[in-house]
């Protein structure tokens, strides 16, 4: 059963160089794709097409799928640690999307296809780098963000008037935590993978600056979905499943109640706020419900 309330409905240098999309290398590594000539994703008919997008000193790999269209180009943001390759692309919601606009997927410095970096693992940089995905592979936009867990993080981030809040045409936030999360990487984390849980305490520290309160979303339509944490976090049987609800020493895990009031206030500060409980789901809902994502998206008014 679904509980459901709603109102309405920096700088960076970039060069570019496309490669054919290949199976996924390990976490922090390039992927070992072959570098080709520059294509334009918008030509590459139903093939994702890869873009490396220098950043720092290394690299960001982004995919992309689909033709621009009167809908506005959607970009997948990843959950803690993870890449586009085990996350986005594995359920399938972004190939179901790019049969109607344009579809990017990235990953992180440091994660699945890109290579690592010395610039700082932080929200501000996050950001930043997701600014350099979107010049560099040329969406036109504002751009509608689909963020899962952490990735929404990023997401608001690039959202505010600091940023680019323009850019931004809507956001689909799936179980976007509003609490501490857990900084200790899973067993056999790659180097990527720990830098980016390194992050997690200061993150945890500085909580209040993005809680539901402290950053208010772009006035631009929003839909926010909540899980339900006593579900894996993927389908049993689904690689890669994690049981989520593990919290730092010495914090409180909220309660259901407290994780899905905190959701529907972020999503109430929105003119165009929806929020909606999905029960039965765990938090990475592209695995669970990918059909409802998808709709998420296309429910989002053409700006």
């Amino acid at each position: 059963m679904r509980r459901a309330v709603s109102r309405l409905a920096t700088g960076v240098l970039i060069t570019v160089v496309a490669a054919s999309a290949c199976s996924s290398g390990g976490s922090g590594s390039a992927g070992g794709s072959t570098v080709a000539p520059a294509t334009s994703p918008a030509t590459a008919g139903g093939r994702w097409v890869e873009t490396r997008v220098p950043v720092g000193d290394g690299s960001i790999s982004v995919r992309c799928k689909g033709a621009t269209s009167t809908a506005p180009p959607v970009v997948f943001l990843t959950g803690l640690g993870l890449d586009a390759e085990s996350s986005w692309l594995a359920s399938g919601v972004p190939d179901t999307v790019s049969a109607s606009t344009k579809a990017c997927v990235y990953d992180r410095p440091g994660l699945g296809r890109s290579t690592s970096s010395t610039t700082p693992r932080d929200l501000d940089h996050h950001a930043d780098e997701l600014d350099a995905v979107v010049r560099g592979v040329g969406l036109p936009t504002p751009i509608v963000l689909v963020a899962q867990g952490y990735g929404s993080f990023v997401g608001r981030v690039y959202a505010t008037p600091a940023k680019h809040q323009d850019a931004v045409a809507g956001l689909v936030l799936l179980d976007p935590p509003l609490w501490p999360l857990d900084p200790t990487p899973p067993a056999g984390a790659s180097e990527g993978q720990q830098a980016e849980y390194a992050t997690v305490s200061e993150l945890n520290d500085q909580l209040g600056r993005y809680g539901a309160a402290a950053m208010p979303p772009p006035p631009v339509p929003i839909v926010v979905y909540g899980a339900d944490p006593s579900r894996p976090s993927r389908p049993p049987g689904t690689p890669g499943g994690t049981v989520v609800g593990s919290t730092p020493p010495g914090t409180v895990d909220p309660t259901v109640a407290v994780r899905h009031e905190r959701q529907k206030e972020y999503a109430d500060k929105s003119p165009f706020g929806q929020f909606e409980v999905i029960d039965g789901a765990g938090a990475e809902l592209q695995f669970w419900k990918p059909d409802l994502v998808v709709q998420a998206v296309r429910s989002l008014p053409s700006p």
